[in-house]
C-alpha cells in the first residue's frame, strides 16, 4: 500500500481566499484548482485519492461529485458545507449519500486533516486490493480478471454504504457485502452480462442520491 502522504488530494471551490485558508495545515500533496472547470481539468490529468470541495450549495456539491465520479471513480469526495445550512436537510442528505464525508463549517485544520487521512487510507486500501488481486490472479485469462476487479469495485461501494448506515459489527458488514456481491455477480452472469454491468451497478449505487434528486 502506498504511503498515505503520497496520495494526492485535490482542493476546489469558488473562493480562492477560502481555499488558501483550508489548505493551511493539511499534510501531504495538496493541489488547488478553483471552480468546477479547474477541478475537472486537474482530474483528467492526474489521479487523486481525495477531492475536498468547499461549496456554498447542494448543486455545487453534487456537480463536483458527479464530475469526480466520471473522471476518477476511485476518488473519495470530502464536502465542506456552509455553517448556515442544516445537514441532512434541503438536499444535503443527497450530498451525504454521494460523498465519502460531509463536514459542516467551521472545521479546524486538525479535524479536516483527520478526515483527509481517512479518505486517503480508504483510497489506498482499495487500490492496494486491486493490485494484489491482479497479481494473485495473473494466471487467469483477461475475462476472469475483469470479473474479479468489477466484483471488488462493487464490494467497495457496498462496504461504504452498508458500513455507514448499518449497526452491525464489522464482520456482519463484510458478510452482508460478500452476499450482495455474490448475488449481483451470479445474476449478471446468468443474464449473460459483462463485468462492465457490475461496474454500472456500483456506479448506480454511488449515484443513488442523483436519482432521488431527479425524482
Amino acid at each position: 500500500m502506498p504511503e498515505l502522504s503520497d496520495v494526492r488530494v485535490l482542493l476546489t471551490g469558488d473562493d480562492e481566499a477560502d481555499l488558501d485558508a483550508v489548505r493551511f495545515g493539511l499534510p501531504g500533496t495538496i493541489e488547488v484548482a478553483p471552480g468546477l472547470t479547474g477541478a475537472v481539468a486537474a482530474m483528467r490529468l492526474r489521479e487523486f485519492g481525495a477531492l475536498i470541495a468547499d461549496v456554498n450549495s447542494v448543486q455545487d456539491a453534487l456537480a463536483l461529485l458527479r464530475a469526480a465520479r466520471r473522471a476518477r471513480p476511485a476518488t473519495r469526495g470530502i464536502v465542506l458545507m456552509p455553517a448556515d445550512q442544516a445537514p441532512r436537510a434541503g438536499g444535503w442528505e443527497l450530498v451525504e449519500q454521494a460523498a465519502f464525508t460531509v463536514v459542516r463549517h467551521p472545521v479546524t485544520s486538525s479535524d479536516l486533516a483527520a478526515f483527509v487521512e481517512a479518505a486517503r487510507r480508504d483510497y489506498a486500501q482499495e487500490r492496494a486490493g486491486f493490485v494484489r488481486g491482479a497479481d494473485a490472479e495473473g494466471a487467469l485469462d483477461a475475462e476472469a480478471t475483469r470479473w474479479l476487479l468489477a466484483e471488488r469495485r462493487l464490494a467497495a461501494v457496498l462496504r461504504r454504504a452498508v458500513g455507514r448506515w448499518s449497526t452491525r459489527s464489522q464482520q456482519g458488514v463484510e458478510e452482508a457485502v460478500a452476499r450482495g456481491v455474490a448475488a449481483a455477480s451470479e445474476a449478471t452472469r446468468q443474464a449473460q452480462g459483462s463485468p462492465e454491468m457490475l461496474l454500472a451497478i456500483a456506479a448506480a449505487l454511488s449515484d443513488a442520491g442523483d436519482v432521488e434528486e431527479a425524482a
